[in-house]
């Protein structure tokens, strides 16, 4: 089977959950080829002219694109070709301002991923709360499928060594944001106030982006946990790498994160802010380690690249 990805190109390239994919489906014979559009180019027809070309020379059995947006520029080379989309959160969800109201342009994200519904022929949510927004009609060819987790990349580590390997302090208490903290959507605020108000010099916030990916395993096991503080996501990835590794997690209610932690010790939902303090002090003081990475077997890229595969033989048949 011949596939397309058609994706944003970000600072570190390729998206690493993108990559994460494909690698899982070239394990299982698949032919996989990436195209990167980059947003804010000069010439957007030059791109949309030679990813027409690309479709077209190569014959590929399926053109799969990762956010709204990209789909609407597979929707523009004419081509005959299956079409998957994978929303991503920030296009179904909507993007949020500071205060979590969706934007404008959130609204706009919103209204065009319900319109785009009758030109693919399959559609994948990353969770059961993102499947909801999908109308009923369009819900015979929508599955629910999360990120893989390569288990080879994320298993538990020494803290110690990690540390060394990322010039971490040892003897600090190691809080990891791995969102861009610029992202309103993240709600990095959040964080940022809630230690400030501990004003204890024993913790310390380390914020990798853009971090290359190769490091992350690392990053996540120099953590005593990972925080997630976003007003919306589809089915973030940090969580299930965490899991992974049995780090510790604090994360909003978004996505399928509370689906993901239900089931793990030492990994908690804040419902609010002012609840965020006190279960920030009190993970920090549990036992470093959690029991989330036999939970999340299921999530093993190599299973979810399969089941894949088989929502794309449904596509074509």
């Amino acid at each position: 089977m011949k596939i397309l990805f058609v994706a944003g190109k970000t600072v570190v390239g390729i998206a690493p959950f993108v990559e994460s994919q494909k690698q899982s489906l070239l394990l299982h014979g698949c032919e996989v080829d990436v195209f990167l559009i980059t947003n804010k180019t000069k010439n957007p027809l030059g791109q949309l002219l030679k990813l027409r070309k690309k479709i077209i020379s190569k014959q590929y059995d399926i053109v799969h694109s990762h956010h709204v947006h990209y789909s609407y520029w597979v929707l523009l080379t004419f081509t005959k070709t299956k079409k998957v989309l994978s929303f991503l959160g920030s296009d179904l969800n909507g993007k949020p301002n500071k205060n979590g109201k969706t934007t404008i342009k959130g609204r706009f994200n919103k209204l065009i991923s319900r319109l785009i519904l009758p030109f693919v022929q399959g559609v994948i949510v990353k969770s059961e709360r993102m499947k909801h927004k999908i109308p009923l009609p369009f819900h015979k060819k929508t599955i629910v499928l999360p990120n893989g987790v390569d288990f080879d990349s994320f298993f538990p580590m020494d803290l110690t060594a990690c540390r060394k390997k990322l010039n971490l302090p040892h003897e600090k208490k190691i809080i990891l944001f791995t969102g861009n903290p610029t992202d309103i959507n993240k709600n990095f605020h959040l964080l940022k106030t809630t230690v400030n108000k501990l004003n204890n010099p024993e913790i310390q916030i380390c914020t990798p982006f853009p971090s290359p990916p190769e490091l992350m395993p690392f990053y996540i096991n120099s953590a005593d946990v990972v925080v997630l503080t976003s007003f919306y996501e589809g089915s973030p990835n940090i969580i299930k790498e965490a899991l992974a590794c049995n780090t510790k997690i604090i994360s909003t209610d978004v996505g399928d994160v509370k689906e993901n932690i239900s089931n793990t010790n030492y990994s908690f939902i804040i419902q609010d802010k002012n609840n965020f303090e006190e279960t920030l002090i009190q993970t920090l003081n549990l036992p470093l380690k959690t029991n989330g990475r036999e939970n999340i077997k299921h999530l093993d890229s190599k299973k979810i690249g399969k089941t894949l595969i088989d929502f794309y033989k449904k596509v074509l048949n």
